[in-house]
């Protein structure tokens, strides 16, 4: 039965409407007469429309275009979409605690998270699932949301899985539960004692898991830190401004707020101590936005340290979620976020929403990224080194695009489905013996002997390094984990590379202090 229209829209705009009543110092009776208006059309749309059946749809979409016509960043998050945000801010979410891909129309798992519910039962990495209590996974136009769908289920349930593992079928029985998902997901030492910390988003926990990284850590931060912001897209704004205030001094501005009234709020450092001392980079690109870009700009702008890699996003619309009657949200852009030198980091939007949306991937395939400092405004740091604004933050060392990650070319070659399987079936056979390995043997596996025991004697590219660091990647991602898997090509990235040698061949200090810039 198709559910009424106008308590939903109705729901909407009596939202809107307290949230203005609540944030704007008078009200106005043109409010009154709107929802009036909304509410008259839209009876006669349900009274009298041809094709009701469409309108729920249609009425969806009308927020959704109405909201983005405001800005790119105001949204309407239907019910589903607010559980998938509060289970990443919150780091946790009810499900098996698996990584999967469906490929050759087979459910394949990439990896299982250690100590969740999936993990506890025995499943493993190369697994093939066929059926969740009766509902088939394999076959033909089965997608991943489909999936998801009859795994997850509610906290303590049961789910039986029947799993395909080399020639037998056998069945699994897994109890559902909370699954951690980490927003520190990484950290480890290099070199000369500096040490790495990935953030892959701000949530609940992110200061709490970076301190437990830094303790983790111990004197291999004694020489440099560095925090990996890339494809980082923003999170809670409060544990970026603690998280800024762990690298930044006692009194230093983090970031500051602007409304459509010109009211500014500060957000200043007011730790007594500053807890990090050591050299610091930030790592960021085009993914990095919003909490991403505040943290960024608050190490640069106070020359705390560098920041490397590739402009960033440019996202530094603030909003305020408003909850509506049916579960679902509008999140409605209220201010702007700055930098402490007073660079704007939103990006302009002024040729519409899919000409902002676009902008990114333009881009990034774009020949070049030069700055033209004629039409970009100039901002200063601390020590007067000359920053520019225009949206984002752009770095202090820019690294061109192909460097920002590895094996890129035996990703093209080996990342489609018939090469995958292979990998992944050579896995789930040798999985006990290479569970016995260390990570650091597996990594240090021969090249040319891994890839002849996987593709055959025969394989073209059998002596290519980056076909071998490939192959080594995804047997860590199925045998340990993700962040097993991360530690090791992390170590070989240009990027980390680069940072390591602006920390330690002294490229820092004269950066900082003689309003240098490296591109």
């Amino acid at each position: 039965m198709r559910k009424p229209l106008i308590p939903i829209i109705l729901g909407l705009f009596l939202a809107i409407g307290f949230y203005i009543g609540t944030y704007s110092s008078a009200s106005t009776s043109g409010d009154s007469t709107r929802l009036k208006k909304i509410s008259h059309l839209l009876k006669l749309i349900e009274d009298n429309h041809l094709d009701a059946s469409k309108v729920d749809s249609l009425l969806e979409n009308s927020i959704t275009d109405l909201l983005q016509q405001l800005d790119p960043h105001s949204a309407y998050l239907s019910p589903e979409e607010v559980q998938r945000s509060n289970e990443s801010v919150k780091g946790k979410f009810v499900g098996v605690g698996i990584e999967f891909n469906q490929m050759l129309d087979s459910v394949r798992v990439m990896s299982v998270i250690p100590g969740g519910p999936a993990s506890l039962s025995g499943l493993r990495g190369g697994d093939i699932l066929l059926r969740a209590d009766t509902a088939i996974l394999s076959g033909v136009g089965k997608s991943n949301a489909e999936t998801i769908t009859h795994l997850k289920g509610k906290n303590k349930s049961t789910v039986n899985v029947e799993v395909l593992r080399n020639q037998d079928v056998f069945e699994i029985e897994i109890t559902r539960g909370e699954v951690s998902i980490p927003s520190v997901d990484v950290w480890f030492g290099l070199k000369e004692d500096i040490g790495f910390i990935r953030i892959n988003r701000f949530g609940e926990q992110t200061s709490k898991e970076f301190d437990r990284a830094i303790k983790s850590l111990g004197n291999k931060v004694s020489k440099g830190l560095i925090i990996d912001l890339r494809d980082n897209p923003g999170g809670l704004l409060h544990q970026a401004v603690q998280i800024s205030g762990k690298l930044l001094a006692s009194g230093d501005t983090i970031v500051f707020v602007e409304n459509n009234k010109g009211h500014r709020e500060y957000f200043v450092n007011k730790s007594k101590k500053q807890s990090i001392s050591s050299p610091v980079v930030v790592l960021i690109n085009e993914g990095s936005a919003s909490a991403a870009e505040i943290l960024a700009g608050a190490v640069q702008d106070n020359d705390r340290g560098l920041v490397i890699g590739r402009r960033s996003f440019g996202k530094g619309l603030v909003q305020e979620e408003v909850g509506l009657p049916d579960g679902s949200k509008i999140r409605l852009t209220t201010s702007r976020y700055f930098t402490p030198s007073g660079r704007t980091i939103q990006k302009s939007y002024a040729n519409g929403y899919e000409d902002y949306k676009n902008e990114v991937y333009q881009r990034y395939h774009s020949q070049s990224n030069n700055i033209d400092s004629s039409s970009i405004p100039i901002f200063y740091t601390r020590n007067s080194r000359v920053i520019y604004g225009g949206g984002g933050v752009r770095p202090d060392i820019e690294l061109k695009k192909d460097t920002l990650s590895f094996s890129r070319s035996a990703f093209h070659h080996l990342g489609n489905e018939k090469r995958l399987t292979t990998i992944y079936q050579y896995v789930s056979i040798h999985f006990d013996s290479l569970s016995n390995m260390s990570s650091e043997d597996i990594w240090q596996t021969n090249d040319s002997t891994l890839v002849i025991n996987i593709f055959g004697v025969d394989y073209p590219d059998k002596h290519d390094p980056s076909t071998a660091e490939y192959l080594k990647q995804q047997i860590l991602l199925m045998v340990f984990d993700r962040a097993t898997m991360s530690e090791f090509t992390l170590r070989r990235d240009h990027a980390v590379e680069k940072a390591v040698q602006a920390i330690s061949g002294g490229a820092m200090d004269k950066i900082l202090s003689n309003n240098q810039h490296n591109h």
